[in-house]
């Protein structure tokens, strides 16, 4: 077995390819709702205390005797929003340790570079809300140009993250060559065969609508053309993968476990056959991407040692 997990047989392939989505929606989900509950606990915080310190949470640890050291001020650089100053910042540069395991190369024994990257986004959006609450929403100076700079070099990461999953990759985060890739469509029909063959399902009826699934071929479209493409042809395919899901359920009478896994596998190649077709031209995008990210993160980086040095040259300890 090659590093990236492909079997010409199909064998432990099917079981990767069965796998690896569901266990990136699953980290995604985890991501979404870690930020979602992060950004509401700090909005809470926030709200009360500026309008009802006595409700707040500090205000409640501080009644069973914890925190006593961090006063209910709701300024940058007091109490807790200066501790989430610190650790938001401490995130953003923990995660750049990324960085360094993706120059190790994908062979090294630290760790694959899936596990690395999803640490990385995990450290890049929980620091950026802390940072975001840290600053008690003033903007003005040196901090805005920083904050400002830190949510563009976010939101680039975010469409990296995107542009990332568009080059089709095995379990250790190793990109696939063609013929892997080839392999893994094949094994993806072979999967289909098999679970509708057991529902006595008519394969050929279903697989004509594998054409309901937009598969976005190379054509003649620039780099930036071609990315805003592909994000409105996922954004449509969700909604034609609900449909298909509906179809196969009243129309060829399939349970609607099945009818999920099918639309699983339907949705699956058709988004290898697209990356495969876009490879060259999404090489392109992530090399355009990587020539506007970087710059961001330094200028943030520096920018935000800079406030570090001015806070403890005029303002700490007073």
């Amino acid at each position: 077995m090659s590093e990236t997990g492909v079997v010409a047989a199909g064998g432990q392939q099917e079981e990767v390819l069965a796998v690896k989505p569901v266990e990136r929606m699953k980290f995604e989900g985890w991501l979404i709702y870690t930020a979602i509950i992060v950004t509401l606990a700090c909005a809470y915080e926030s709200l009360a205390q500026k309008f009802a310190p006595g409700a707040s949470m500090l205000s409640m640890l501080h009644s069973i005797g914890i925190m006593k050291s961090y006063p209910i001020a709701y300024e940058p650089g007091k109490g807790i929003w200066r501790l989430m100053g610190w650790t938001g910042s401490g995130m953003m540069l923990v995660m750049m340790a990324y960085t360094l395991r993706k120059r190790m190369g994908y062979s090294s024994s630290f760790g694959s570079m899936r596990v690395w990257l999803n640490f990385h986004m995990l450290m890049g959006i929980v620091g950026p809300i802390l940072i975001t609450f840290h600053t008690t929403f003033k903007f003005g100076g040196l901090i805005g140009t920083s904050y400002w700079a830190m949510l563009a070099t976010v939101l680039f990461g975010v469409l990296g993250r995107y542009i990332y999953i568009q080059i089709p990759r095995g379990i250790t985060g190793a990109e696939l060559n063609m013929k892997e890739i080839e392999l893994s469509a094949a094994s993806m029909d072979r999967q289909l065969e098999r679970q509708l063959g057991k529902k006595g399902a008519d394969q050929l009826a279903i697989r004509d609508l594998f054409e309901g699934v937009s598969e976005v071929d190379a054509g003649d479209r620039n780099a930036f053309s071609t990315l805003f493409h592909m994000m409105i042809t996922d954004l449509k395919n969700r909604f034609k993968t609900w449909r298909l899901k509906r179809v196969l359920v009243n129309e060829f009478c399939l349970d609607a476990r099945t009818a999920g896994y099918t639309v699983s596998l339907i949705k699956r190649k058709a988004a290898l056959i697209r990356r495969k077709n876009l490879l060259s031209t999404t090489h392109k995008i992530l090399k355009y991407w990587h020539v506007i990210h970087i710059p961001l993160a330094i200028v943030m980086f520096s920018i935000m040692f800079i406030h570090i040095i001015v806070y403890f040259v005029f303002t700490a300890g007073y």
